[in-house]
């Protein structure tokens, strides 16, 4: 069977929660399947990280990318001949004319809950692509089961069509990368005990009641050192996210709070392992790598109770109520505030967790709907 995956956000340079997840599923996809053929569709040359090009594995390098999913992708899956039996758009956007079964992944409906935290360009495309995409496709990949459950509930889909695979965690350290440590904490102004935020700067992620959060904990009587403390949050810039700078202007914790932009993946696991937490209270999550990043790497964990995130964190983590800056607080510092045996319990608890999502079973799981749906095409 010849398999054509849309492969844009996989070959990006710098990429966030949605690139991560896609190169990983094409790495596992490629080492696990040895019987079926793959055509990636690139808009350039192909990251190094990127599965190696084999006999069963090529990549489309497009001449053109401009409206990659409306015009680009239509016009060559049209064109290229052997014409796939399967077509994967891993991302929310298929292309509007697909002349191949299409097969479709949504990583969260979080436009719909909340659309005032949305540009008006990016919003209008996530309603009305991600309805046409899904009601379109022949089968629905949800990575969490709130993410189904949203995805039955909003668009006109049969539930038979919706699947939830779960992604896996991934293990960027090396010991060269290990023993760099003062390097990277000198790097990002990193110079006392640090609570750890990761993802994109948005209004979604929430991180407005985050700073106000660790302020309350600065000005609090509990037996912590306040003083010893930094909020440091990594991540590029979404939208809409000058309120975020202002806040920390506005509260006076300019020295606490430290920004990091975007850092390289083989830098995070540092960041992770000497955290004193990690807190992610996003308001809406389709799964939430991070949580399962800083658990993986022995960083104990504070995320919200809505939408996947429970899934997620499961038992091995302080589950909080995010619009509430009190409860934020009160996660942290149950937290903050753990012996050292609670802490090293915490760990295990979140190791084990994490150890329950895997990149391999991900792959099988994805696999095995792509081929469902090419046979089952090939015969109508």
């Amino acid at each position: 069977m010849l398999i054509s995956i849309d492969g844009f956000e996989a070959s990006a340079g710098e990429r966030v929660g949605v690139g991560r997840f896609e190169v990983e599923l094409l790495k596992h996809i490629s080492s696990i399947d040895k019987k079926n053929t793959y055509r990636i569709y690139t808009p350039g040359t192909p990251t190094p990280d990127m599965p190696s090009v084999s006999m069963r594995w090529q990549y489309r390098m497009c001449s053109f990318n401009r409206l990659w999913s409306q015009v680009a992708l239509p016009y060559y899956l049209i064109s290229d001949t052997p014409k796939p039996d399967v077509f994967f758009s891993p991302v929310h956007y298929a292309p509007r004319y697909c002349p191949v079964p299409l097969v479709v992944g949504v990583m969260d409906l979080s436009y719909v809950y909340f659309p005032d935290m949305f540009n008006a360009g990016d919003l209008y495309k996530l309603k009305n692509w991600t309805k046409y995409s899904v009601e379109k496709a022949d089968a629905v990949i949800a990575i969490s089961k709130s993410t189904g459950d949203d995805i039955l509930k909003m668009y006109d889909v049969e539930k038979n069509n919706v699947h939830v695979v779960y992604p896996g965690t991934t293990g960027f350290m090396n010991q060269d990368v290990k023993n760099r440590t003062k390097t990277v904490s000198a790097k990002y102004s990193i110079s006392r005990d640090y609570i750890l935020y990761v993802g994109t700067l948005q209004p979604r992620k929430n991180i407005i009641r985050l700073i106000e959060a660790f302020q309350k904990i600065k000005l609090s009587n509990y037996q912590i050192n306040n003083n010893n403390l930094q909020l440091v949050i990594v991540g590029k810039k979404g939208w809409l996210y000058d309120d975020i700078f202002q806040k920390v202007k506005d509260a006076g914790l300019e020295k606490d709070v430290v920004f990091t932009g975007f850092v390289p993946d083989e830098e995070l696991p540092l960041l992770y392992e000497h955290a004193t937490c990690f807190c992610l209270p996003s308001l809406h999550e389709g799964f939430g790598f991070p949580v399962l990043e800083a658990m993986n790497y022995g960083c104990p964990v504070i995320c919200s109770n809505m939408s996947s995130l429970p899934e997620v964190a499961g038992d091995a983590g302080v589950l909080v109520n995010p619009e509430s800056v009190d409860d934020i607080a009160r996660g942290l510092l149950i937290v903050i505030s753990l012996t050292s045996g609670q802490r090293k319990q915490m760990i295990e608890k979140g190791k084990k967790q994490a150890a329950k999502f895997t990149w391999e079973k991900a792959a099988k799981q994805t696999i095995e709907i792509l081929e469902r749906v090419g046979r089952s095409k090939q015969y109508e």
